[in-house]
Formats: C-alpha cells, sequence, structure tokens
C-alpha cells in the first residue's frame, strides 16, 4: 500500500485528493496518459488525462483504498493501490516504462501476437475507420488491403451498397466465399451468402482480415474473412458523441453514440440514420441503424459478452445500369423500366448474441457463443 500525507488546505470533511507527475524512464514529462482512480469499496471510479507538464490530480475524492491505475500506447501499464486519507493530499509522481510492441488479433479464432501469425492478416484502426470518413460503407475503409477488391455501386438496393471480394467470385444476391463477423459473432448464413447491412462502422474499433487459404477456419469462407470489433467503451459512467453529416445529393446523416461503464458493466450503443437521393435518378434511400454491446466481468477470469443490432431500409430505389453511350452522355439517367415496375429493395434484419468466456490459470480459455438472426425482405424480380 503506497501513501504519501501533507496537510491539504481545501479538502473538505471526509475527503481527500491525490495528484502527481507522469514520467518516463529518462525523466521526461508524459503528456496524454489515461489515468484512472477506481475505489475499491464501491467500485466508483473516475479518469483524467495528463497535462502538458505531464501533472494529474483527482479532488475531492472520499477517504478510502483506491486503485490508480497510468496507461499510455508505447509505455507498459502501471497499476498500484493507494490510501486516500480525510482532509489530506496523496502526491504520487509515476514512471513508465517503454513496452515493446505487440498487437493481438482475435479473427485466428483465438488471440495471437500479430507479428506470430503466419497468415495474410490485415488490421485497420479506429482512426481509419471513423476519422473524416463517413462511416457508411465497407469501401472506404477496405481500399488499399492488398488481394481485397470492394465494388461500391451507391445502391443500398444491392448488399446494403457495397460488394467485397478477397479473390472470391460475387454473385447478384450478397457476397459468397466471404466470412463476415462482428465481435466474433458471425453475420454470414449458412449457405455462404453475407448482407454487409447489419455493419455499423460508427461503432467500430477496428478490422481484421485474413486473405488466402487460412481464412478456410471458418469453414465455407475460400475468399476471406473479415471481423469487426467494436470500440472498447470508456471508463466513464456516461458519454455521449452526436454526429452530424450533409452532402450533395441531399446526403443527411445523424449518429449519436453513448458508450460508460459502470463497476463491472460496460456498454456501447450507437443509433444512426441516413437518407440520400442519389447521384442518379430512382436511387434515392433511408437507412436506420442501431446497435448495442455490453460486457459483464463476473470475476476476473470470466466475463458474458453481447451483442444486439438491428437495420431497416423502409426503401432503397434501384436505378439498374446503363449502356455506355448513356453513362458517358447522361451519367445520371435511368431506364424507364426501373421507375415503372419499381426496382428496388425494402429490408428489416435483426440479430444478436451472446459470449461467455473463461480464462483458466493454465491459459487454456473457454469461449461459447449463442446467436440468432431475422430478415424481412422485399426485393421484386424485374422482367423486362
Amino acid at each position: 500500500m503506497i501513501f504519501v500525507c501533507a496537510p491539504y488546505g481545501f479538502a473538505q470533511g471526509d475527503q481527500g485528493a491525490v495528484a502527481g507527475v507522469i514520467r518516463d524512464e529518462t525523466g521526461a514529462v508524459l503528456p496524454g496518459a489515461t489515468i484512472n482512480v477506481r475505489n475499491l469499496e464501491t467500485e466508483i471510479s473516475d479518469s483524467t488525462v495528463s497535462d502538458i507538464q505531464g501533472r494529474f490530480e483527482f479532488l475531492l475524492l472520499p477517504a478510502g483504498d483506491y486503485e490508480l491505475q497510468a496507461i499510455l500506447p508505447g509505455f507498459s501499464g502501471w497499476a498500484r493501490p493507494i490510501t486516500i486519507e480525510a482532509a489530506a493530499s496523496a502526491t504520487l509522481n509515476i514512471t513508465l516504462d517503454i513496452s515493446a510492441f505487440t498487437e493481438t488479433v482475435k479473427v485466428t479464432r483465438t488471440d495471437q501476437d500479430r507479428s506470430a501469425v503466419p497468415m495474410a492478416v490485415s488490421v485497420i484502426g479506429r482512426d481509419e475507420i471513423q476519422f473524416a470518413q463517413r462511416q457508411e460503407a465497407l469501401a472506404e475503409t477496405l481500399r488499399g488491403i492488398p488481394g481485397l477488391f470492394v465494388e461500391n455501386r451507391r445502391n443500398f438496393s444491392l448488399a446494403g451498397g457495397v460488394q467485397a471480394t478477397i479473390r472470391a467470385p460475387m454473385v447478384g444476391f450478397g457476397m459468397r466465399g466471404i466470412q463476415l463477423l462482428q465481435d466474433g459473432i458471425p453475420l454470414t448464413t449458412a449457405d455462404g451468402t453475407t448482407q454487409p447491412t447489419n455493419l455499423d462502422l460508427g461503432a467500430a474499433g477496428r478490422l481484421e482480415v485474413i486473405r488466402g487459404p487460412n481464412s478456410v477456419l471458418y469453414g465455407n469462407a475460400a475468399g476471406g474473412v473479415i471481423n469487426l470489433r467494436t470500440e472498447f467503451p470508456s471508463s466513464d459512467p456516461f458519454w455521449i458523441e452526436p454526429d452530424i453529416q450533409f452532402g450533395s445529393h441531399k446526403y443527411r446523416r445523424q449518429q449519436v453514440k453513448g458508450h460508460g461503464t459502470s463497476g463491472r458493466f460496460s456498454y456501447l450503443f450507437n443509433v444512426n440514420r441516413v437518407e440520400t437521393e442519389g447521384f442518379r435518378e430512382h436511387s434515392a434511400a433511408k437507412v436506420r441503424r442501431a446497435n448495442f454491446v455490453m460486457r459483464v466481468e463476473l470475476s476476473p477470469s470470466t466475463e458474458i459478452r453481447g451483442m444486439f443490432n438491428l437495420f431497416d431500409m423502409p426503401f432503397g430505389e434501384s436505378a439498374s445500369t446503363v449502356n455506355e453511350a448513356d453513362a458517358l452522355q447522361k451519367p445520371q439517367s435511368v431506364r424507364n423500366l426501373a421507375i415503372t415496375q419499381g426496382w428496388g429493395e425494402d429490408a428489416t434484419q435483426g440479430q444478436g448474441g451472446v459470449t461467455l468466456e473463461h480464462r483458466f490459470s493454465n491459459g487454456d480459455v473457454f469461449r461459447g457463443t449463442g446467436w440468432g438472426t431475422w430478415r424481412d425482405l422485399w426485393n421484386p424480380i424485374p422482367f423486362r
């Protein structure tokens, strides 16, 4: 137990404080480190970030025993117990050691160090997915991955507006040969067809992609595997992030994301709505998505994770194809047949799943998952 006490003039009653400076092994200050403090009795936690001089402080903490943690990418984690006494300030200076770079991937079915995986694995981080992106289709996220071809027709009536292939043929309905997962729960059906409409990039923390023959780890997935992992909830009790986008052709997107942690329970929810009239005639669409993930830590070695999402597209008009002459002279045109026959799609799809994971003392892991999907689709077959 570590504590250093000194008179603290502005603490009140049974409250105290803790402050300090974070440095590296050379003594240089470390701004931007995340410091968490957790009351060991009530499980109430708080967090802050070290300033430009490496300083941090927590004021008006109820007296008691706490755990103090410091986290900064590229450095080893730091944690110590500390006692806060009433009307006193605890001063604790922290030194973080530089850590060797390691990255764990889960798309290989077991947690493995990426540098030791004998497979063609690509990883896309949260900033690449969300920062300055529309967060609407896989095309904007997966471009640039070797061996992967993404075709995005901006046609929401075809597989939610995106088709992708990793050396696998594309078909007219959904995607085949590719296994798509969210937090380890398959979005691909037993017949190998994938409708990527449920993927919510607004809440994505990272994407992991397997290319090549090792993708058969997932059975009918000779074309590759794409695993989306939802971003980790904030350590704050509640945090909300709104996002509003506007664009050409009356493109509008509104999103509200909330996340937080309370004791051993953490959660994240994301709701968004997209409307567009499309570049071409008869290509308007309206899409609504809701995504919820949660995690409950039953013990230090056992946890339950849940994932539930809903996709609703009241209408997605299809402009179909045009010949070469029209594509050059009238790229916004549409065949009259598509309008008179009402080519398009409306769909509602929901999915939910629960995973129980237990880690044994010898390093073995038990993981059991159950999930279900339902889909309501209206997609008339056009006739000539």
